[in-house]
């Protein structure tokens, strides 16, 4: 058994603690400055922004000690052996559920020499079924599907489970090299690894075939570069429930998967973290493939929010405060496009600037300086800050070998998916609060076009109507002013939407 030489140590360092650190001064400077320049406690105004802007300080802050931790940090070095003696078996397990791949099943073929294939099948269709059955692996069916993807795992487990001593999960657009068992080995059996459970693989798209998913997929190597220096550093790294393996001992110790919500591999990382085990983002690349238009990437999104929210109904005791934090931040993330539109809609119809134009405000201003320069220094604080984030992000990319054109595509066409996807994203969230799982439906659905979506998706169009409209009689009738400045841009991207998916789906319009 032979290891890899010593990394340096910097590069083994924890910095969770650093990143809290740097992430409060940030939030408390950003509330001190605005509360001591803003809040006036005889004013409701002052007071609804000051409560809006602290929500929202929260995700600027976290942005900004990520782009600044994935600046100047090294990518965590997970320590692998350079050979074994022995050998462990190791089982490949692929879960289809009326979405098979056969073009995935000839690259199951491993370089390694004691590994077995399991495609644990969910379909319904008779078609799909003999399809699998053609693929000369072995074939598990459950005679009661029950749990989703956790009880298709569970099932396996508890047939084969004692059997090996890790195994590989993969969806069914799964694609992995042939190299990949092996060099998962030689991480998981380097001693310094035992207590790493879940080693997850980088996973990029592939077989993009639309300019949607071209342009979705196109920051995949800047995600992995902050995620390599920040997640993997600081600890914040969850199951992905795919492409990883999964070490059997750690799973047999929680007793499987968890039944009781749908996000399975969420629930694995939380039980794992109250017995001391952890996941790790390793240096091995593999693929699956991105949503090809926006209803494709709406049921995803939806899923994963609703999944979300679903796993706040789990018993958390002993579970690691650092995934607790990042999962509290993941349902912020899916909930704060709400703060931002209550405060934008706030801002249109309770200011009255009509008959002001740009030169009579700057007239304004100057000649009511003693009275307004509080609220001009905050403004001008929050674009210089907000600047800094959208620069520091672009220098980023530029790093990671990310074109500022790519950038700004995804930039656009990001707006636009959270400008349509909002209502369903709030309606899959309040759902699994309330205790009612997700449907566990394939993201990229077979013999599903963009002319044959379901008009299940209108309310979304509906949504955007009404929340245009809403603000932009707002802006028409009262606070004309809102059509200058950085939020006259950030309307602007909203509200041409509908003509920015268009574009980004023109290739599928014929």
């Amino acid at each position: 058994m032979k290891s890899e030489n010593d990394h340096d140590t910097r590069e083994q360092r924890d910095l969770f603690i650093p990143a809290l650190i740097v992430f409060s001064i940030l939030y408390l400077a950003q509330t001190g400055f605005v509360g001591f320049f803003l809040i006036d406690w005889q004013h409701l105004n002052s007071l609804v922004f000051f409560f809006g802007f602290e929500i929202i300080f929260i995700g600027i802050a976290y942005d900004i000690t990520e782009s600044i931790f994935s600046l100047f940090s090294q990518p965590r070095k997970t320590p692998s052996l350079t050979l074994i003696e022995e050998y462990p078996r190791v089982a490949l397990l692929m879960t289809i559920c009326d979405d098979s791949n056969p073009s995935r099943w000839k690259t199951l073929f491993q370089e390694y020499p004691y590994y077995d294939v399991f495609i644990l099948d969910d379909s319904s269709d008779p078609g799909e079924k003999s399809l699998i059955d053609q693929s000369g692996y072995t074939v598990i069916r459950r005679p009661e599907k029950q749990a989703f993807k956790a009880g298709n795992l569970n099932h396996w487990l508890t047939k084969y489970g004692d059997l090996y001593k890790y195994f590989v999960v993969l969806d069914s657009d799964s694609l992995i090299p042939s190299d990949f068992v092996k060099r998962m080995v030689l991480f998981a059996e380097h001693p310094a690894n035992e207590k790493i459970a879940i080693f997850q693989s980088c996973i990029y798209p592939v077989d993009a075939k639309t300019i949607f998913s071209k342009v979705l997929g196109s920051m995949a190597q800047l995600r992995f570069y902050i995620i390599d220096r920040f997640a993997n550093r600081t600890g914040l790294v969850l199951s992905w429930g795919h492409n990883q393996m999964i070490r059997m001992c750690a799973i047999q110790h929680v007793n499987g998967y968890c039944e009781s919500i749908t996000p399975e591999d969420t629930g694995l990382s939380l039980a794992l973290s109250q017995i001391g085990y952890s996941t790790r983002l390793v240096n091995i690349i593999s693929f699956d493939t991105d949503p090809s238009n926006i209803f494709s990437f709406t049921r995803r999104i939806t899923r994963w929010a609703g999944q979300t929210a679903e796993v706040f109904s789990l018993p958390w005791n002993g579970a690691s405060l650092r995934l607790k934090l990042l999962l509290c931040y993941h349902l912020y993330t899916y909930t704060i496009h709400n703060i931002y539109l209550s405060l934008l809609i706030y801002t249109a119809w309770g200011f009255d600037s009509r008959g002001m134009s740009p030169i009579t405000l700057i007239e304004f201003i100057n000649s009511n300086m003693q009275v307004l320069w509080v609220w001009t220094l905050v403004l001008v604080e929050l674009s210089l800050l907000w600047l800094f984030q959208f620069l520091l992000r672009i220098y980023l990319g530029y790093r990671s070998g990310i074109s500022i054109k790519n950038f700004l595509n995804h930039m656009l066409l990001a707006t636009a998916l959270h400008s349509f996807t909002g209502l369903s994203i709030n309606i899959s969230i309040l759902k699994g609060l309330s205790g009612r799982k997700m449907n566990f439906s394939p993201t990229n659905q077979k013999g599903i076009t963009l002319a044959k979506q379901p008009l299940y998706f209108a309310k979304d169009v509906v949504f955007w109507l009404f929340i245009s409209g809403i603000v932009l009689s707002g802006m028409s009738l009262r606070n004309t002013l809102l059509f200058f400045g950085l939020n006259g841009l950030w309307i602007l991207f909203w509200t041409v939407s509908p003509i920015t998916l268009l574009v980004f789906h023109r290739d599928q319009l014929a």
